[in-house]
């Protein structure tokens, strides 16, 4: 049932803000969905829908940002900046607190170790601007056997 709900969703953002892109539509939809809801990224996207926030939202985030792929086994060499864009669509500043949570492995368990932190915790992104925030990954951060291959969560 998400396909429907997402469609409707997004429907009704394209009728509140017509100007926007469906990539900025996109945007707004997981930007502003609730994170706080059971299972990981790979269950639950970025979270239940929440259409009013999606339209009031200021800032668009990147729906999903792509560290790469890494050959075993890693080393520091390894370690490498993404950048994770946050673009404000309103007519004055808006300020963003940030963290990396919910970060688990191939298998769904929790990641213990910082396999991924921010450059900032804090961004102020300038009315009609974007701005990026290095996210730094750390592929060779130890990791149980069952949590290598593909690592998810969410800024």
């Amino acid at each position: 049932m998400a396909t429907p709900h997402v469609a409707g969703a997004a429907a009704v953002v394209k009728q509140r803000r017509p100007d926007w892109t469906a990539q900025q539509i996109k945007a707004a939809l997981v930007s502003s969905a609730r994170s706080a809801v059971p299972g990981d990224v790979r269950e639950t996207g970025g979270g239940r829908l929440d259409v009013d926030r999606a339209i009031r939202t200021p800032v668009l985030g990147a729906p999903a940002v792509q560290g790469g792929t890494f050959n075993w086994p890693q080393d520091r060499s390894d370690r490498t900046t993404v950048a994770v864009p946050y673009t404000n669509t309103s007519g004055k500043p808006v300020t963003l607190s940030l963290k990396v949570a919910g970060v688990t492995g191939n298998d769904g368990s929790a990641v213990r170790s910082t396999i991924a932190s921010l450059g900032r915790k804090s961004v102020t992104v300038p009315a009609g601007a974007t701005v990026e925030v290095p996210l730094a990954l750390a592929p060779d951060a130890r990791l149980t056997a069952a949590q290598y291959g593909d690592v998810t969560g969410r800024v």
